[in-house]
């Protein structure tokens, strides 16, 4: 689901027929409507440097009435964080609408089936010593379609997690900027280069973490990240959770490179996987770095 403003890759599933009785568009009905649902959303978050992406379609009667509904789970990125979300669509009389979405958190979704009218949903949650990249707690909630809400069924039930807090909107800028998140460590964050969409440094479970958000994937697992700072060459092994789409993280904890921004000048250069990707702005870097890994790394 992701446009070329952000992830430059998508899950692709195959989309499965209708169930026998059951009058629904074909894939190329389903195909229009799920894209401009998309288009519309990627048009309202763009300017916070966000982004949509269909992650899979099905086509299924939920309610029974013979008509088929569409389903979509989508995923929302943003610089540093994301969230997932699912759309049924409904035959109006004049074609298909958006009729429910959901609104609790789902965990990083893995997939959903469609069984006995129930959008059953496969998910990973963070553990209690789990950082946020990478959740490992496996749980299904099943949602139930009702007029114009999605409601979680009793079985089977999921356990609630926390959600963190969206981080502030950003304003263009050179420079690197700290970004406030409500009841934790503040996130240093850097618009990149080349493929780079930005580089952000945060605190996840004491663990200091880079997080590279690159428009096109690389072409190994794990990718390589180069920064020429200050006459020193700093590389990091990154890679990307299920489900994680467009964002790569590095481990800081051994690394110089939070370090060497303290007193870093004027740009650095950055490579990915040995390709060039251009300069790193490193206006204000020392002082957001402190701000945002002082919590969990020694300067």
């Amino acid at each position: 689901m992701i446009k070329p403003s952000c992830l430059a890759f998508a899950l692709l599933l195959a989309l499965p027929a209708a169930p026998a009785g059951a009058a629904g568009p074909d894939k190329a009905g389903v195909d229009r409507v799920v894209k401009a649902h998309v288009a519309r959303l990627n048009a309202q978050v763009q300017q916070n440097q966000e982004s949509v992406e269909e992650q899979q379609v099905e086509v299924a009667d939920l309610d029974g009435d013979g008509k088929a509904e569409i389903v979509l789970l989508s995923a929302n990125y943003g610089p540093t964080y994301w969230s997932y979300g699912v759309t049924v669509f409904a035959e109006r009389g004049k074609g298909y609408v958006p009729a429910a979405e959901s609104q609790d958190a789902l965990g990083m979704v893995e997939r959903f089936d469609l069984r006995d009218g129930l959008i059953h949903v496969r998910a990973k949650w963070p553990g209690p010593n789990d950082p946020r990249c990478c959740p490992s707690l496996e749980r299904t909630t099943a949602l139930q379609w009702q007029g114009d809400k999605l409601v979680e069924a009793k079985t089977p039930r999921a356990t609630a997690a926390p959600t963190a807090s969206a981080p502030a909107r950003r304003t263009p800028a050179t420079g690197w900027q700290i970004r406030p998140v409500s009841g934790r460590s503040p996130v240093a964050t850097v618009t990149g280069p080349g493929i780079v969409q930005s580089l952000s440094l945060i605190c996840e479970q004491r663990v200091p973490v880079a997080a590279f958000v690159l428009k096109s994937p690389p072409a190994a697992t794990p990718a390589i990240a180069a920064v020429e700072i200050g006459g020193h060459r700093i590389q990091l092994s990154l890679i990307r959770p299920a489900g994680g789409g467009n964002v790569w993280f590095g481990d800081l904890r051994a690394s110089p490179l939070p370090r060497l921004l303290v007193d870093a000048r004027g740009s650095a250069s950055v490579s990915i996987d040995r390709q060039p990707q251009g300069e790193l702005a490193l206006q204000g870097a020392g002082e957001a770095a402190r701000a945002a890994l002082s919590a969990c790394y020694r300067f």
